[in-house]
C-alpha cells in the first residue's frame, strides 16, 4: 500500500473548507482515484495532487481517514489503521515447552505469541481475535479476549502478548490464523488486521493409545473414552 504519513494526510486534508473536506471524503469512500493532479495553488478548488496515492487503501482505511478529516476526535482510530498495532513480523507459535515451532501433533498444547504496541495512544477496552482456519479458507472457531477474558484489554506501550490453546483437536491437515483487534461495541471498528498471519501443520497422533485414529474425522478428533462393564 502507498501512503503518505498521518501528519502528512491530515495537514493536506484540513487545507480543503468544510464542503471540500466532505467531498474528498465521500470520494475516499467510495474508493475513487479524485482528480487531484494540479500543484498546489491559491486558486486552485483541491490543492491536495499529492493525496492521489490514498486511492489504493482499503475501505476500512479509507472510512477511518474520512471520519479523521470530518471528526479530529478520530484521528486515534486512523493512526492505528495506517501504522498497524501488530506485526507479522512479531507472531510465534510455541509448543508446551515454549520452543518455536509451527508443526503440533493432536493432542498438543498449543502457544499463540505475539507483540502488541502503541506508541501515541491508549487503548482502554480492546478486543482481540484470533481466528482459525482450514487449508480450504473454511473458518472453524476463534478465540477472542471478550468472552475468554473477564475485563477488557487495557494497551498502552509494548506489550507481550500469549493465548493458550490446551489440547488442539484439529484433524491432521494445514491451518492458518487472522489476527483481530476491535474496538468495544457498539462502534465494532475493526483497528487492525493480518490475515494469513501464521500457518502451522497439524500431524496424526496415537491419542487413544489403540495406534489408530478415526480416518473420517471432520475438522475436529473427538476426544472421550468407552467403557464395556457386564450387569
Amino acid at each position: 500500500m502507498t501512503v503518505m504519513s498521518y501528519s502528512e494526510v491530515l495537514k493536506a486534508a484540513r487545507q480543503l473548507p468544510l464542503e471540500g473536506q466532505a467531498e474528498v471524503a465521500e470520494a475516499l469512500l467510495r474508493n475513487l482515484r479524485f482528480a487531484l493532479q494540479s500543484k498546489p495553488t491559491e486558486s486552485a478548488e483541491y490543492p491536495l495532487g499529492e493525496l492521489v496515492p490514498l486511492s489504493d487503501m482499503s475501505l476500512q482505511e479509507l472510512r477511518a481517514l474520512a471520519e479523521a478529516v470530518m471528526i479530529p476526535d478520530r484521528q486515534q482510530q486512523l493512526k492505528a489503521l495506517l501504522t498497524g498495532l501488530f506485526s507479522s513480523k512479531q507472531i510465534r507459535l510455541l509448543n508446551h515447552r515454549e520452543e518455536e515451532t509451527a508443526t503440533f501433533r493432536v493432542g498438543d498444547g498449543v502457544i499463540f505469541e505475539m507483540i502488541l504496541e502503541t506508541t501515541e495512544h491508549k487503548l482502554n477496552s480492546a478486543r482481540l481475535y484470533i481466528g482459525i482456519y482450514d487449508s480450504q479458507e473454511r473458518y472453524i472457531f476463534r478465540f477472542g479476549t471478550d468472552f475468554m477474558v473477564a475485563e477488557p484489554l487495557k494497551i498502552a506501550g509494548r506489550n507481550l502478548v500469549h493465548c493458550y490453546w490446551d489440547a488442539c483437536r484439529l484433524v491432521p491437515g494445514i491451518y492458518s490464523m487472522i489476527l483481530t483487534l476491535k474496538e468495544p461495541e457498539p462502534s465494532n471498528t475493526k483497528l487492525d488486521k493480518i490475515v494469513d498471519a501464521m500457518a502451522f501443520e497439524v500431524c496424526p497422533a496415537d491419542i487413544y493409545g489403540t495406534g489408530r485414529f478415526d480416518k473420517e474425522a471432520g475438522l475436529v478428533i473427538s476426544e472421550g473414552r468407552w467403557e464395556l462393564s457386564p450387569i
